[in-house]
């Protein structure tokens, strides 16, 4: 039994490492990060990605992201449409679409509805372990 919930925990760590790896581009961009407005420049409808550009004063930029979190969804969305856009000032290499403060809400919530089983069942086999 000991074993599985070794694994249960190791499966969880990694689950979280992999659904997190974003998450720091996100909370320097929604702390540090600066609004603009982009414009699509391309749609990728097997990935379901955007393919957009965004000005900065110091030249065009050019990133590929996903619909929502202020804009609208993939289907609603053409080439040349405005799109709201955050990027760092001191590297605009690293952008995103749509509001990165929503996104962490979001990644954080879905983490809770994944997470939560896991450390239930988890305690609950450590709980059955130490009778």
């Amino acid at each position: 039994m000991g074993k599985l919930l070794l694994a249960l925990s190791l499966g969880a760590a990694l689950l979280f490492a992999y659904w997190n790896r974003d998450w720091l581009r996100y909370e320097r961009l929604s702390s540090r990060g600066v609004a603009t407005k982009g414009w699509v420049i391309g749609k990728r409808e097997a990935a379901r990605r955007i393919d957009y550009a965004f000005k900065t004063p110091r030249k065009i930029f050019t990133a590929s992201g996903v619909a929502g979190h202020g804009n609208p969804s993939f289907e609603r969305i053409e080439q040349g449409d405005w799109l709201l856009v955050f990027y760092l000032p001191e590297n605009p290499d690293v952008s995103c679409l749509g509001d990165p403060a929503d996104r962490l809400h979001a990644r954080d919530a879905a983490l809770l509805w994944v997470l939560l089983p896991g450390v239930a069942a988890a305690g609950w086999l450590l709980s059955r372990e130490l009778r």
